[in-house]
């Protein structure tokens, strides 16, 4: 048990550091084995927790951030009565970890402010500025690294904070060196209403940070272009550029005049990217194989049940520069007729008609194209309503 240290902070692995650890390091316990913040959202809008803890369902605490007193762990052998209470109370706990920690520890924790682990869901409960945090927890489903839409201002801010200094990161650290190449990510908005913001944020959570966002908007509805405008304020600082454009227009045209990109990724509103991973991995292909198109697989989700179908995927990168356009768009996995799969060299785009169907388009693209490669690896969702 660190036999040479007297405390230690523990911190899951979704939470962000942004202020002095010390602070919570020094903080008096007062004879107590932990250090714990309360966790104001189960506390206050879930009904089990009174079958866990009682009248004490109000000092129910997160277990996401501790600070723990190893010299008393040690003088009471806390571990080895611990793993005997965790293996005779897993059947009664819905939380795991959380709950069993809770249990044990009743009555031998000292709360602490709520700025030592400031759970985002719980922001809308609790008056914790963010910028005094010193550590902010991403708990839940909606982390800033993958997909975020349907939250509250107050949790966009978060998020947005997460993301900006995950950039300063990258470029201290020298991870963006190979991401020289600024790629156009172009989303257009027509008849499809619903999802918009699953779409653009999936785009936006991307890994691969030259990436300049264009939206635009041919729907025609100010409710739509309010909520995206919204999203840029909340979520967004640089490189995102909404358009307006009416429902008969071009909308890809309107897009291209707009990108400064060497390579255009296209994407309809009603899809959205499967991995925050998805641009990275196909630049790296298209510019370790000299492509000019690189198409990645994907699955399909049919809105009318719920339900997902795909085919399978090994991960494996497939040259079909040799195949012909014609046997391209004919193959079974549709990958050459929806531009939505592919990163494109912007060099193609600027000498083909773009006043034809998306099929014809991503044809022409083809005929001009010498280098065509597939990663086969699921990269996007296509929705089906």
């Amino acid at each position: 048990m660190l036999p040479e240290l007297d405390r230690l902070i523990y911190l899951d692995m979704d939470t962000l550091v942004t202020g002095n650890l010390f602070e919570l390091w020094s903080q008096d316990l007062h004879g107590k084995l932990m250090g714990v913040v309360r966790d104001a959202m189960i506390c206050e809008t879930t009904e089990w927790v009174k079958l866990l803890m009682g009248k004490y369902k109000d000092s129910y605490f997160n277990d996401g951030v501790l600070l723990i007193d190893l010299k008393l762990f040690k003088q009471y052998s806390i571990p080895l009565y611990l793993y005997q209470f965790i293996l005779e109370g897993t059947s009664f706990v819905m939380l795991g970890d959380q709950d069993i920690c809770n249990l044990y520890f009743k009555d031998a924790v000292q709360y602490l402010d709520y700025r030592y682990n400031c759970i985002v869901p719980s922001l809308n409960l609790v008056d914790q500025p963010l910028d005094q945090a010193v550590v902010i927890h991403y708990l839940g489903t909606k982390k800033p690294w993958g997909n975020c839409c349907d939250i509250s201002e107050k949790e966009a801010q978060a998020i947005k904070m997460y993301r900006e200094y995950k950039k300063e990161y990258d470029e201290a650290e020298g991870s963006e060196k190979n991401q020289t190449d600024k790629i156009s990510a172009i989303v257009t908005i027509r008849d499809y209403k619903e999802d918009i913001i699953k779409c653009i944020d999936s785009v936006n959570c991307q890994s691969y940070s030259n990436v300049e966002l264009i939206v635009v908007d041919g729907s025609e509805d100010d409710e739509v272009y309010k909520t995206i405008n919204d999203y840029k304020q909340n979520y967004c600082s640089e490189d995102f550029t909404v358009i307006r454009e009416n429902k008969d227009s071009n909308l890809r045209a309107a897009g291209l005049r707009s990108a400064t990109g060497k390579a255009v990724l296209f994407i309809d509103s009603k899809d959205y990217l499967m991995s925050n991973d998805t641009i990275r991995d196909l630049f790296e292909c298209k510019t370790t194989k000299k492509a000019d198109i690189v198409v990645g697989e994907k699955t399909m989700f049919r809105k009318k049940d719920s339900c997902f179908a795909s085919y399978g995927f090994d991960d494996s990168v497939q040259d079909f520069s040799d195949w012909k356009t014609e046997d391209l768009q004919n193959r079974q996995q549709e990958d050459f007729i929806n531009l939505t799969s592919g990163l494109i060299d912007r060099n193609l785009l600027d000498n083909v008609n773009q006043n034809v169907d998306e099929k014809a388009l991503f044809g022409q693209l083809l005929d001009n194209a010498k280098k065509k490669f597939v990663i086969n690896k699921c990269m996007w969702c296509q929705v089906q309503y």
